[in-house]
């Protein structure tokens, strides 16, 4: 298979010579079957078809010949790629009927070479229609190269926009990461500094969660898809980092089973947002905030739920900003398309944001598989 690809796609010298020759020796022995019908023994009255057929493809395939490269090389890049039909048409009109004019004097050739009969009493009607039967072949044969090649073309231009597309996933998987990074390592260390001064009994705890989440951030996210277990995983050991840095009231319910290893999910984008989430909160200065985050998996859908109570009974909409809904949509979007659906519930003194997503078992999200969903805030 690789090396029919090769033959077809490259476009190196030897290739290309090797494919257009595979081309014009299956379309000869087409064009040299083709001739050996009966009408060429009895109406020529002669007994030799395997000879009249030869004249007949040394006659007429120039014409073919002529055509096909007509067509891949000025016609199809000249009118039909820049989308200029009617100039097209008038083209290949023109190409036709000069064809035809070529064809009538190739078939006064053709008939000298094979007629036993005298050629001054052929009526110019019937010279015409052989070379005009053959003037349309040879249309047909050019119409016919040009659409495989631009076949061929939109192939390798959508390959071309498959490999960018997962280029720019792959570019959207780095960035979030390497953008994750930052503010978290700072606040972190910041935080494990004052508690091993202050000889907090957590502090080693929270060492072996830091190096839990880092590496999964700095490893298991290199690659496209990672299981839903690694996700969720570094997901707790996050949250449960935060539960020891904050001193908020945490409710966590993430069961780590090992059914979800069959999942595949993207790298990051539940840790990422909640990231964004506890940076906001983090410089809210009211601190007595309850934390309720719930992960649990039913067939192949995912439901995760991030809620935030206030005790005081201030308005967290007011101090949680549009752009982590709004970057965490995005994600879910360019990742998920339309697998997953997307809640929030903003009240006085609560924000609840749910998450409902279908998730695949192989290593990429088959779409033609999944019931879908509206990603909708």
């Amino acid at each position: 298979m690789m090396f029919f690809s090769k033959i077809i796609f490259s476009n190196k010298a030897l290739s290309r010579i090797t494919r257009h020759l595979v081309f014009w020796l299956v379309y000869t022995t087409f064009f040299y079957l083709q001739s050996l019908t009966p009408e060429v023994v009895t109406v020529l009255y002669h007994s030799n078809a395997f000879y009249v057929a030869w004249v007949s493809v040394y006659c007429y395939l120039p014409a073919c010949i002529f055509s096909v490269y007509v067509f891949l090389y000025f016609l199809l890049p000249a009118y039909l790629q820049k989308k200029k039909f009617m100039q097209f048409f008038i083209a290949a009109f023109l190409l036709y009927a000069l064809f035809n004019l070529v064809n009538y004097f190739m078939a006064v050739l053709f008939f000298k070479k094979t007629c036993n009969c005298d050629i001054a009493t052929l009526k110019p009607i019937t010279v015409f229609g052989y070379g005009n039967n053959n003037a349309f072949l040879a249309i047909a044969i050019g119409c016919f190269a040009a659409g495989i090649k631009f076949v061929k073309e939109w192939y390798l231009q959508r390959k071309q926009v498959l490999e960018m597309e997962n280029e720019r996933i792959k570019t959207e998987l780095q960035t979030l990461k390497t953008s994750i990074q930052p503010d978290f390592l700072f606040q972190s260390l910041k935080s494990l500094k004052k508690n091993m001064e202050n000889g907090f009994p957590e502090s080693a705890k929270m060492i072996l969660q830091l190096s839990d989440v880092l590496s999964y951030l700095l490893y298991d996210c290199n690659a496209e898809f990672i299981s839903l277990y690694q996700e969720l995983s570094a997901v707790k050991q996050y949250i449960l980092f935060e539960e020891n840095k904050t001193g908020y009231h945490f409710f966590i319910n993430i069961n780590l089973k090992e059914e979800l290893k069959k999942f595949s999910v993207v790298p990051s984008v539940l840790l990422s947002f909640l990231q964004d989430c506890f940076i906001n909160l983090n410089n809210n200065d009211e601190k007595q905030l309850r934390i309720h985050v719930e992960c649990s998996l039913q067939t192949n859908e995912l439901f995760f739920l991030f809620s935030v109570s206030e005790i005081k009974k201030m308005k967290l909409s007011c101090s949680f900003p549009d752009e982590i809904i709004n970057n965490f949509k995005s994600r879910l979007e360019k990742f998920y398309a339309s697998k997953c659906l997307l809640k929030t519930n903003f009240q006085d003194s609560l924000m609840e944001i749910s998450l409902r997503l279908i998730l695949s078992e192989s290593a990429a999200l088959n779409k033609a598989e999944q019931p879908e969903y509206e990603a909708t805030v």
